[in-house]
């Protein structure tokens, strides 16, 4: 029976080394390897598991070996292989290891079998290193909570099946390695609670430093290690309700990088509204207060703006108490937008709702926020601060051929429905419906200049209204004027032109009625006449009446920035030329909505010291320059750059001149209901009409006057404007203009 028992054994053997891919061998050309594993005294072989692979890695057998420690793979085709020793019981501590004595499968020693030859590989298995680690807190006692991690460093290849290395630990601060092969390995301890501390481990000889700890091959070895406690945060968050201040409980608090980005640490507070937060590393910090139900994402002290908020500085050892802070409870919101379609029910649509929140202060409506609806058209922008608002929705694809709407059904601003966000509570608005989109188009004139400077001033101050000022320019001539748009914008005043000899009678009648606190006449007495000078004090006795005229128009741009600019100064300023109108034209209102004075340069000189001079008198520290290089040339953009630096020197220049109004109203208007036209080959209607322009927040733009050149066009529609109005008569702007065919 044992005879029959080995041939049924061999016969197995045979068929599982068929079964992975290699032909049984012959009787006559069988090969075997065969060997001996020693282990060291006191341990069996019997534990060794010997297992054959292929060169790649395909196992094909196994077999543990003998209590003497003998082993055999028989009946062998010809081939190459690779044995590897199994260490098969953990208490033995003994490493496992390739035949060669290696420990890495790409170093193992291959084994050929060949014309049924018989090759005995031996194999004397050691005991592996082991380490334990005692970790401590300052005081000594072992510490808890502690994460280690152990990784080889020497050695490329991740698949080294004889080193399983890893680490276990007791949750009580002691750490034990599994059996360590010789090499250099990196021992990493930290947590939540403690400074990250990094060791390096030698399995092998040399000796220990501050860093370093050597481990014989084959030892046991116990190090303390002593860790540091990283930096605590503290603070108390209570919430302002209608209904009284209350703790914020539950709410969490996150450490985030300076620009409040990267989370590197958290906490919740308690029943009290308290924190206590450890987990960051040293360095410089922002603390969030995320987002809860009603409550806003706030960095401390009470700032939805990382850049405002309080930084702080996190030191290992040490207690950062931040002391108490309130923020306001907020509320939320929740509506549809829908797109109509004529017969049916109107479907979702795909829109940005806009929020305008209003200054209670002086009623001013500030743009908070943006949403843009899901499938379902719904939209809820999170939590936001109680308050009035006013919700704009438009078409989130800006060729769509929906217009934009202002809740709840309005096409303009000053029709909508304020909605009121409560502290507290969610507020379910109804549906915003958007409907196709058209323009309003409407026309500003008069059967001459003065009669339609006389037509826009009525839409700047209705009949009725006292003005704060008055500029009076020459009707024919535009270089005094060309600085007076921004000036009379921030002054909330209007411009009327005059004749230079004569003061037109609809020009007196309308300074009557206006009965302006000041009038300002800009120019000297060849640009406006002693004699119209006189008309205005006889017209208006009261008021005070000042000539602003330089020895050129460069001179007179100067007064009227310095009388309009000089008491508050101005951060930005545009830069245009004195020698020509158009650019200055679309530039006044863009300047005066960005509270920017419009500054005349000799665009085919350098800038002049004078200029200089009122730009550091004014504070500007950044400049737009009007035009291209034919109108503002290249040195006076040299010399802002040397003045400014030339990331606060931007110039915006088109093809022509409509093009650059374009660019011009692109770079400081977003989307707005109003928009203005003037013709591109006069100054007279735009000098007078960018008050108006300017009271509405609105663009101006240069039209050609037999057609509505394409970019001014693009830009109209972009910018999802309802209202369009021209300023003069048809033979300014034809009415080909008026209906908006494109060139």
């Amino acid at each position: 029976m044992p005879r029959l028992t080995a041939a049924l054994a061999a016969f197995a053997l045979l068929i599982g080394l068929s079964a992975t891919g290699t032909p049984p061998a012959s009787a006559a050309q069988a090969g075997a390897i065969q060997g001996v594993v020693t282990v060291p005294a006191g341990l069996s072989p019997s534990h060794t598991l010997v297992e054959l692979y292929g060169t790649q890695r395909n196992q094909f057998a196994q077999v543990f070996a003998s209590s003497t420690g003998q082993y055999s793979f028989p009946a062998l085709a010809d081939g190459t292989y690779i044995v590897l020793f199994r260490a098969a019981v953990t208490a033995d501590r003994l490493l496992s290891e390739f035949a060669g004595g290696s420990y890495r499968w790409d170093t193992a020693q291959q084994i050929v079998v060949a014309g049924g030859g018989i090759v005995h590989v031996d194999a004397t298995l050691e005991r592996g290193a082991v380490l334990t680690l005692a970790a401590s807190d300052p005081s000594g006692a072992l510490a808890s909570d502690v994460a280690v991690t152990l990784r080889r460093v020497d050695d490329p290849d991740p698949f080294v099946w004889a080193d399983p290395a890893g680490v276990a630990w007791s949750g009580t601060g002691t750490f034990t390695t599994s059996i360590l092969t010789p090499g250099v390995y990196e021992i990493t301890l930290g947590g939540q609670r403690w400074v990250t501390r990094k060791l390096e481990l030698i399995v092998g000889t040399g000796t220990d430093s501050s860093s370093t700890v050597v481990l014989s091959p084959g030892a046991t070895r116990t190090v303390d290690v002593a860790l540091e406690v990283k930096g605590r945060v503290r603070g108390s968050v209570t919430v302002e309700t209608p209904g009284g201040i209350i703790p914020w409980v539950n709410g969490t608090v996150s450490i985030v990088d300076p620009t409040g980005l990267t989370q590197h640490a958290y906490g919740f507070t308690s029943q009290d509204g308290s924190f206590d937060i450890i987990g960051a590393d040293d360095g410089s910090y922002k603390v969030l207060l995320e987002s809860s139900t009603y409550t806003q994402s706030t960095y401390w002290p009470g700032t939805t703006d990382p850049a405002a908020a309080q930084t702080i500085t996190i030191s290992r050892g040490t207690v950062q108490d931040l002391g108490p802070t309130s923020i306001q409870q907020g509320g939320r919101l929740l509506g549809r937008v829908l797109a109509s379609n004529p017969g049916v029910a109107p479907t979702p649509a795909t829109a940005t709702v806009e929020l305008w929140k209003v200054d209670e202060t002086d009623g001013s409506y500030t743009f908070y926020g943006d949403e843009v609806t899901d499938w379902t058209g719904g939209f809820w922008p999170g939590v936001i601060e109680a308050g009035s608002y006013a919700l704009r929705a438009r078409p989130t694809e800006p060729d769509s051929l929906l217009g934009a709407e202002w809740y709840p059904d309005a096409r303009y601003f000053q029709d909508r429905i304020d909605v009121e966000v409560v502290a507290g509570t969610t507020t379910s608005v109804q549906d915003i419906v958007l409907d196709d989109r058209y323009f309003d188009v409407s026309r500003i004139a008069g059967a001459n200049r003065f009669e339609t400077a006389v037509e826009i001033s009525r839409q700047v101050i209705p009949p009725g209204e006292r003005a704060p000022i008055v500029y009076l320019t020459n009707a024919f001539n535009f270089p005094d004027a060309l600085s007076a748009g921004p000036a009379a914008i921030r002054a909330g005043g209007v411009i009327l032109s005059t004749d230079p000899l004569n003061l037109p009678t609809v020009i007196g009648n309308r300074l009557a009625e206006l009965d302006p606190v000041r009038v300002v006449i800009l120019g000297d007495e060849k640009s406006v006449s002693q004699a119209v000078e006189q008309a205005v004090r006889t017209r208006l006795p009261a008021a005070e009446i000042d000539r602003l005229g330089g020895a050129s128009r460069y001179a007179t741009g100067e007064l009227v920035v310095r009388d309009a600019f000089e008491g508050t100064g101005a951060q930005q300023a545009v830069i245009a030329t004195g020698a020509n109108y158009p650019d200055a034209l679309a530039a006044g209102p863009a300047a005066g909505f960005d509270d920017s004075p419009v500054i005349l340069v000799d665009g085919k000189n350098g800038l002049n010291q004078t200029s200089l001079t009122l730009m550091r008198d004014l504070g500007v520290t950044d400049v737009v320059i009007a035009g291209g290089l034919p109108s503002v040339g290249s040195q006076v953009e040299a010399g802002l750059v040397a003045e400014l630096g030339a990331a606060h020197v931007t110039r915006l220049a088109g093809a022509n001149r409509y093009e650059t109004a374009v660019l011009i109203n692109d770079h400081f208007f977003a989307d707005t209901d109003y928009a203005y036209l003037t013709t591109g080959q006069n100054f007279a209607d735009a000098l007078t009409g960018g008050p108006l322009a300017g009271l509405f927040g609105a663009p101006l733009y240069l039209s050609a006057p037999d057609c509505l050149p394409g970019g001014v066009a693009d830009s109209l529609w972009y910018k999802n404007v309802v209202a369009i109005d021209l300023f003069g008569s048809s033979a300014s702007l034809s009415t080909d203009v008026e209906d908006l065919w494109v060139c």
